[in-house]
């Protein structure tokens, strides 16, 4: 080899050469995680795009005015701008939203500024349609109390162990209290700011207890307008477990006989039909909501489709209707002449969807 024309060999097996392979890797891998993080937000940046204008969208469709529109895209501004859209259709995030909301205004605020804002809240909660009451499950809060909910409370003073009870009914619940009138003429008397025990019992679901405090007592009408709580013990006293079922249903109104022949009602000619939803379902019975009320002589029957293969046209005699919101109502009803195979079948769909709840337990809300 001439030493005029040397041969190079490049790169060269040296230090250098490896620290400047290891720099030119570590810059590579840094331009790629900056091109992956400009995506990822350009991602988001879609996605937020995207459900705002869902959360537009939405507005639209239910036709808020301008004033309901900007306190909605201020709540959401405060306690969901991560997930916009999904604040203003799950109930459990516009709860905690609206929880914070009052909290938020509490200090410092009068019990009018909390009505007046409690009141608004509630009817931006109505027409985002996620005023409906859990059925057959617990509740979290007070908030989902329905008009006429009767509660037993227990007067201060009285002593922790042998409280003084009184009956009282629900009248109204916003978003900042609940309203209740006592069951009798006379309204006991009590000072504004005390603490209240109460228990109640909701025939769709179990026994509760929990403590609130009075904001004001007022004469007319009589009544104690009574802050939320969020601290429930609940204790299921029921024959059968009771979970939710949503399913669509064509409703046959069945008058039920004076002999009370059970098998005669999946025979007898209906009176009339109406659309409503099944709403929750125990071996014993099942709920629905309709637009109107139904006499309690009265039975119920239509088709139900478990998620198991399983369908059986099932009769129930109406024992019980509320007043939801809405101007729908709560039918509750107990299964009549239901064969053991059937009984069964519900039985089977009940534990399927406990153990369900207790490996996830966000699907059983």
């Amino acid at each position: 080899m001439s030493p005029d024309s040397p041969i190079y060999i490049f790169p060269q097996a040296t230090s250098t050469t490896y620290i400047a392979l290891v720099l030119v890797a570590f810059a590579l891998l840094g331009v790629a995680l900056l091109l992956e993080g400009r995506r990822r937000r350009q991602q988001e940046r879609m996605r937020l795009e995207a459900e705002w204008h869902g959360v537009d969208a939405i507005i639209r469709d239910k036709e808020l005015a301008e004033d309901q529109a900007e306190r909605l895209r201020d709540l959401i501004r405060r306690y969901g701008a991560e997930h916009p859209y999904k604040l203003v259709t799950q109930r459990a995030l516009f709860d905690r939203a609206v929880h914070e909301e009052i909290q938020r205004i509490r200090p410092g605020a009068s019990v009018a500024t909390l009505e007046e804002t409690g009141a608004e809240l509630r009817l931006l909660r109505g027409m985002l349609g996620l005023e409906f009451v859990p059925l057959a499950q617990s509740i979290q809060s007070t908030r989902d109390l329905y008009r006429g909910q009767k509660i037993w409370m227990g007067l201060p003073g009285s002593g922790r162990g042998n409280p003084e009870w009184h009956q009282f009914v629900v009248r109204e619940v916003d978003e900042a209290f609940f309203f209740a009138t006592p069951e009798q003429d006379k309204m006991p008397a009590v000072r504004e700011g005390a603490a209240v025990r109460c228990k109640m019992w909701r025939e769709d679901d179990g026994r509760y207890a929990f403590e609130t405090q009075v904001a004001r007592a007022s004469n007319q009408p009589a009544g104690w307008l009574l802050q939320h709580s969020g601290d429930l013990a609940r204790t299921q006293a029921r024959a059968f477990f009771r979970v939710p079922f949503d399913q669509p249903a064509d409703l046959d109104v069945v008058p039920v006989p004076v002999s009370g022949d059970i098998d005669e009602l999946r025979k007898r000619p209906e009176t009339m039909r109406i659309k409503g939803r099944l709403t929750s379902l125990s071996a014993g019975g099942f709920a629905a909501t309709v637009s109107q009320p139904l006499p309690q002589q009265m039975a119920l029957r239509t088709l139900l489709k478990l998620n198991t293969g399983v369908s059986m046209e099932a009769v129930g005699k109406i024992v019980g209707m509320q007043e939801l919101y809405g101007g729908r109502y709560l039918i509750r009803c107990a299964f009549a002449g239901l064969t053991e195979e059937e009984r069964d079948a519900i039985a089977h769909y009940v534990s399927l969807w406990q153990r369900r709840a207790q490996q996830d337990p966000e699907s059983g809300r």
